[in-house]
């Protein structure tokens, strides 16, 4: 009899130990059907359970949580490879843009030489036009003198003839 009863009180007690020892070892999905007439060891019994029921809502909050946190890196390495992806369009951009300033740098380049260049030949255009001019004045004087001594010659032809009429007719007469 004290057998027996020994054995109803430590069965629920080894049951519960044992339960106990894989909760331990991680088996979450340990069930304890233990039942006790001792009043400490249904509640022990009753603990362990509820124990049991809340590593039990841990370990699905933990496997949530983890499913969750997957989702958030598969979205963080999408990001990163559309800013990965990002960064490189806007480095070809730049360098697009920086071979285009380049360029455009030269040919600012090559237009202030032309500037330069039309500069000195406008200079010497009116140098030339500057010694037209003077030229121009030159040969304006030159053919009101040449003018003036035609006039001279007619002037003095018109007395030659005047004065061979002159002596024609003083020889006729």
């Amino acid at each position: 009899l004290a057998f027996l009863a020994a054995k109803k009180i430590s069965d629920p007690i080894k049951a519960t130990a044992d339960n106990i020892q894989k909760l331990s070892g991680g088996d979450v999905n340990v069930e304890l059907d233990a039942q006790s007439m001792v009043k400490e060891t249904t509640i022990l019994i009753d603990s362990t359970n509820s124990l049991t029921d809340a590593l039990k809502n841990i370990v699905r909050k933990i496997y949530g949580s983890m499913d969750d946190l997957y989702g958030l890196i598969g979205s963080t390495t999408n990001l990163a490879n559309e800013s990965s992806n990002s960064t490189t369009q806007i480095s070809s951009a730049m360098n697009g843009l920086a071979e285009t300033t380049e360029h455009m740098a030269n040919s600012v380049q090559d237009i202030n030489e032309n500037a330069i260049d039309m500069g000195n030949i406008v200079e010497e255009a009116q140098n030339t036009v500057n010694i037209l001019i003077e030229s121009s004045g030159n040969m304006e004087k030159a053919n009101k003198d040449a003018l003036d001594c035609i006039n001279n010659i007619i002037n003095s032809s018109e007395k030659s003839v005047s004065a061979v009429k002159n002596i024609s007719e003083s020889i006729n007469n």
